[in-house]
């Protein structure tokens, strides 16, 4: 009997001992599997800041093509109202000959420009009206890449506020194609060969700066721009007002503030929201811009905190 009662105490204990291990071995699973989903509602959130700010940046963006839709609009009926212009309408005249499609045949090329916003570009027996202000009549036959045996005809308008733009045009036996308009005039844009062109862009935040933009031509013979996530602007500046500086656009996390009085360099923008600004003690920081020229979060202007930028009226 005493045998049988030591057995069973030893029984107990031992099941005891395992179901502890037991108890213990499974509370390390639950805390290592607490700590994936914590790290996993981290990432979550994250990722869900992430799309927020894409969200809101697609939200921008649709906007600015609505605005960009009726302003097209609105060109397209003092278009229609234009396109019969007389012949009499027409001041400048330049003519020349090209082989716009490698085909051996001299092509004749015409652009006749008006005092007013139109024109009309002739190819051969076929021709199209446009719009453009203060159109420059000197055009340009262009060859964007050198392999594909096509020409393309630049035709650059100085436009009011200087800034000047190109539009490209295309020519295929029986219509002339718009491909494309940029920022720039031709005599100031960079055409590589390879499909590719250079031009300096109008930035759309801060203040009145510009920054190299690329464009290539995309399968169906289109110019199409390539962005960047980051233009650089390189441009020295002094402080007038402290405001602080972020780790990064995507880290709420102040690392230094500027110095009222000191030197610092604006060195890199996306363009939509974000600066980046290096002080003199080569230390780098953001911060964000809203409404074109507003510092986030302060209630300044650009002009308010940075003294040798400039802002167009």
């Amino acid at each position: 009997m005493r045998k049988y009662l030591i057995f069973t105490l030893m029984t107990v204990f031992l099941l005891t001992s395992c179901s502890n291990d037991n108890i213990k071995s499974a509370m390390k699973n639950l805390e290592s599997d607490n700590r994936l989903l914590q790290d996993q509602i981290q990432k979550l959130a994250k990722d869900n800041e992430r799309l927020k700010k894409e969200n809101n940046e697609l939200i921008e963006a649709a906007k600015e093509n609505d605005l960009k839709i009726d302003r097209l609009t609105n060109e397209i009926k003092l278009f229609q109202k234009g396109q019969f212009f007389n012949n009499e309408d027409i001041k400048k005249t330049k003519v020349l000959d090209a082989d716009l499609n490698n085909n051996g045949n001299q092509d004749i090329i015409k652009l006749e420009c008006t005092d007013t916003k139109y024109y009309r570009l002739s190819i051969n027996d076929i021709s199209i009206t446009s719009i453009g202000v203060n159109v420059d009549y000197d055009f340009k036959v262009v060859d964007i890449d050198i392999e594909d045996n096509i020409k393309e005809i630049a035709v650059s308008e100085l436009g009011n506020d200087k800034n000047p733009k190109t539009s490209f045009y295309r020519y295929s036996i029986d219509n002339i194609i718009h491909i494309g308009e940029i920022e720039g005039h031709i005599d100031d844009i960079m055409i590589h060969g390879d499909g590719t062109l250079t031009t300096y862009s109008k930035a759309n935040v801060l203040c009145s700066w510009s920054y190299r933009d690329k464009y290539k031509l995309s399968e169906a013979h289109v110019l199409v721009n390539e962005p960047k996530e980051l233009y650089e602007m390189n441009h020295k500046v002094k402080v007038l007002k402290s405001i602080p500086l972020l780790k990064s656009t995507t880290e709420n996390e102040m690392i230094a503030a500027l110095t009222v009085g000191e030197e610092v360099t604006l060195l890199y923008s996306d363009n939509k929201r974000w600066c980046q600004v290096e002080k003199e003690n080569g230390l780098k920081g953001w911060f964000e811009i809203e409404n074109f020229d507003k510092i986030k979060g302060t209630g300044y202007s650009a002009k308010d905190v940075f003294e040798g930028i400039d802002i167009d009226d």
